[in-house]
């Protein structure tokens, strides 16, 4: 189960690094869009998906995702949404919806596939949040190196503008019979800079003796001064004010205990930290007898499902509606139809070959399992970690919302076939 767990997750990073190389172009988004151009662009869209028609900007978005690339600013976006599976809410929900209307699967065999999804959750948890973090991290990181690059050089073209334009006044100028006036006005600040040039020479130089003559005289540390000139006070005599006030300036501040304690915990990974954690306890029969109560996790776990649909809620009206309208068509499109379609068919072939070779349990319930998680969406983690890092949340969260509404329908499709293969 757990081979077969791990040839799934690196099927799904593969899928997302193509899709990530071949789908985005080398150019970032201008900075424009990204600033004074961002309301009037979403405004606009707004306007033409109102005046044109649905069939027509629908239309003119399916044109644009074919033929224009998504911008590399996507990248991350790509490897984090493609790369990654829904392996908790979305598994559970439809299990639960299952149970009852297959003959054979009932309270008790939901009970027994809920450990096909601890062991996918558990897996793909750590890795997102491992792994998934830091690719977010390093494409945030990477979009602001280059649009500084980008500032610089438009500061520099600015700079080159200013040049030619100076360079061009002083031609219409010198055609005008002025350049006598220009070049006696130009002699008259050579020479005022040319004066003040030579009073900063005067002033560097005595600076520097004056600075030189501190140095010698001032050359005795704060530690010759406590062993050399400050007294030691003899036993059973209190030191002066002037000595204590040398010695408590020589030696570093000390650093709270709490403080230390509470700079670790923040740069531990949490939801890291607890998946290895519940790994441990699920694995050890005595932390397991110690931790776990009967009915304590199930409260917990029946509120995943509605917790994470209000995280997706709460993403898409962060940010309102008009930035939906700027996403790139063609992420939406490779990202809905990939995931939804492609992958799932990519792990079904996986599944028929790792049953053929005998990697998967015999057992019908756990094989329902399997296959549910294996034709999920991406996870709404994602959203999460694109809104902690400050990184296109609106358009990972555009991307689900989509991919939802789809999936309601292949999901459909793919357990018919499963259905088809194991018949009440």
């Amino acid at each position: 189960m757990f081979l077969f767990a791990f040839v799934t997750l690196g099927t799904a990073q593969l899928v997302g690094f193509l899709c990530a190389h071949f789908c985005c172009s080398n150019e970032w988004i201008p900075l424009d869009d990204k600033t004074s151009n961002s309301s009037k662009s979403s405004s606009s869209e707004q306007d033409d998906a109102s005046n044109e028609g649905g069939s027509s900007f629908l239309w003119k978005k399916l044109r644009q995702a074919i033929t224009t690339p998504s911008p590399k600013d996507y990248q991350p976006l790509y490897l984090i949404t493609m790369g990654t599976q829904n392996t908790g809410n979305f598994p559970l929900g439809l299990l639960v919806s299952l149970v009852g209307n297959i003959s054979w699967y009932d309270t008790a065999a939901y009970n027994e596939s809920l450990s096909v999804v601890f062991v996918y959750a558990a897996l793909w948890t750590i890795f997102i949040w491992s792994i998934g973090l830091w690719t977010v991290r390093s494409g945030a990181k990477r979009r602001r190196i280059a649009h500084q690059k980008l500032q610089n050089a438009n500061g520099e073209n600015d700079r080159l503008t200013v040049e030619v334009a100076a360079v061009e006044a002083l031609r219409h100028l010198a055609s005008m019979d002025d350049l006598a006036l220009a070049t006696r006005r130009d002699e008259q600040q050579q020479q005022q800079q040319q004066q003040q040039d030579d009073e900063e020479d005067v002033v560097s130089v005595v600076r520097q003796v004056t600075h030189e003559m501190f140095e010698v005289n001032c050359s005795i540390t704060t530690l010759d001064l406590i062993q050399h000139i400050t007294p030691t006070a003899a036993p059973g005599f209190a030191t002066t004010g002037v000595e204590s006030v040398v010695v408590t300036a020589a030696l570093p501040p000390t650093i709270p205990r709490h403080v230390v304690v509470a700079q670790a915990l923040s740069r531990l990974n949490l939801p890291v930290a607890g998946s290895i954690l519940g790994i441990v306890i699920a694995l050890v029969p005595p932390l397991r007898w110690l931790f776990y109560t009967p009915g304590g996790i199930g409260l917990i776990g029946d509120g995943c499902v509605p917790l994470s649909l209000l995280i997706l809620g709460a993403n898409l009206t962060a940010g309102g509606l008009k930035p939906l309208l700027k996403i790139d068509p063609r992420y939406l499109l490779v990202g809905t139809f990939v995931k939804t379609i492609i992958l799932p068919a990519i792990n079904v072939a996986l599944f028929f070959m790792c049953d053929y070779v005998g990697l998967l349990p015999e057992d019908r319930v756990l094989r329902i399992a399997v296959w549910v998680e294996i034709i999920s969406p991406s996870p709404v983690m994602a959203t999460v970690i694109c809104r902690l890092e400050d990184y296109m949340a609106e358009c990972a969260t555009g991307l689900l919302l989509l991919q939802y509404i789809v999936a309601t329908f292949t999901t459909t499709a793919w357990l018919s076939i499963f259905l088809l293969m194991y018949p009440s």
